[in-house]
């Protein structure tokens, strides 16, 4: 049972790091830098921490929260014009 939330958290951590690349949902990537923190959710903790913490870091930084809105917002214009 163990094994499953390990295994569940990192492929969170995996699906959130692509979407911090990509600039898209920003409470996503905070709660997976999060979870990188956490050194019983990580098989590697001398990877996991030290870059949970930089994502935290970088997160924190309002160019990137400025870049993780406007992204926001053209996903909402562009869906919008689909519809």
């Amino acid at each position: 049972m163990v094994w499953i939330a390990i295994v569940v958290a990192n492929v969170v951590v995996f699906i959130s790091s692509c979407n911090m690349l990509l600039g898209r949902r920003y409470r996503l990537c905070y709660a997976s830098a999060v979870l990188a923190c956490i050194p019983l959710l990580s098989p590697f903790i001398w990877l996991g921490m030290p870059f949970g913490i930089w994502a935290l870091v970088v997160l924190h930084r309002r160019d990137v929260k400025e870049a993780f809105a406007r992204n926001t917002n053209r996903s909402n214009v562009a869906n919008a014009i689909q519809d």
